[in-house]
């Protein structure tokens, strides 16, 4: 089914940036009903009305409990990562929780080699998403309902990064890799686009081409900053810049075909028909998250 085509009045194309050899096109998608009572877990991470654990003191792998202690919903992007409690992790999906209710979300460890409280028990907020390339891969075996195979699928893709940048990490830590692979983008390239007011935008060069809408453009603007570090990672040739069709992103977005999903708490979910990779989820009939590869 057709999902997007409805959600939106209007779509601005702002000034294109080039991050080395990576393409970034911003946008302003004009819509209606904008959910005022919606934070991200960054949001709530920083008003200290929110905790994320392990499942128990011997926790689980796959999956942690997040407890919202606000009178908003809590909005988890899907490729959040929290790190800290036992091992780094990060949202397998979007997620959004109810008002003062814990809920148990899927996670995936991004840090492999590590299985020990070492400062405290609880996730705090981390500096980083996971990259494009793994996350179309967990896009793909999602939307196949192949969701043993996503862990490894993971670490592979985390040691695939480590490779190709010569990074040596003993927990096989997903942060530590990209921060480390700083050397090759030392510039701060999210200062050139900070004052720049987006809820989506379209990505080329790291990977597959793919864009991106968040419900909230300071939202948008911070998953953005934590990004960076992580397309740059994943870039094809860092000294060639590639050229991306923006209408035609667009338009393949918009026109796009969605199957619904199961859900894990409030939001309605869906994951991309056909031979796309993407997934998107709302609240209240209203788009919160939607990210699409074409």
């Amino acid at each position: 089914m057709t999902l997007l085509n409805i959600q939106f009045d209007d779509i601005h194309f702002l000034n294109d940036v080039k991050f080395g050899s990576i393409s970034f096109q911003p946008l302003k998608f004009l819509f209606k009903n904008k959910p005022t009572n919606l934070k991200s877990i960054d949001q709530l991470f920083e008003e200290e009305l929110v905790s994320v654990e392990e499942i128990g003191i011997d926790g689980r792998v796959e999956e942690v409990n997040v407890k919202n202690f606000s009178k908003d919903f809590l909005f988890v992007p899907d490729g959040e990562a929290i790190v800290g409690a036992k091992q780094n992790r990060i949202a397998e999906r979007s997620v959004i929780i109810a008002p003062y209710f814990s809920q148990k979300i899927p996670v995936k460890c991004v840090e492999q080699y590590r299985w020990n409280y070492e400062e405290g028990t609880e996730f705090a907020k981390s500096d980083f998403v996971l990259h494009p390339r793994a996350r179309e891969e967990k896009a793909e075996l999602l939307k196949k309902g192949e969701n043993s195979k996503i862990q490894n699928a993971v670490w592979n893709n985390i040691s695939n990064l480590s490779e190709k940048h010569e990074v040596s990490c003993m927990s096989m830590d997903l942060g530590d890799i990209l921060h480390s692979s700083k050397k090759y983008f030392d510039f701060d390239y999210f200062e050139r686009i900070k004052d720049t007011n987006f809820n989506a935008y379209i990505v080329s060069g790291a990977g597959r081409t793919f864009i991106e809408f968040f419900y909230d453009d300071e939202v948008c603007k911070k998953h953005v900053k934590k990004s960076i570090k992580g397309w740059m990672a994943d870039a094809d040739d860092l000294t060639k810049t590639v050229d991306i069709n923006k209408e035609d992103v667009v338009k393949s977005f918009i026109k796009s075909e969605w199957k619904e999903e199961d859900s894990i708490s409030v939001e309605q979910a869906y994951s991309s028909d056909l031979k796309n990779s993407g997934r998107c989820v709302f609240l209240a009939q209203n788009l919160i998250h939607a990210y699409y590869y074409v």
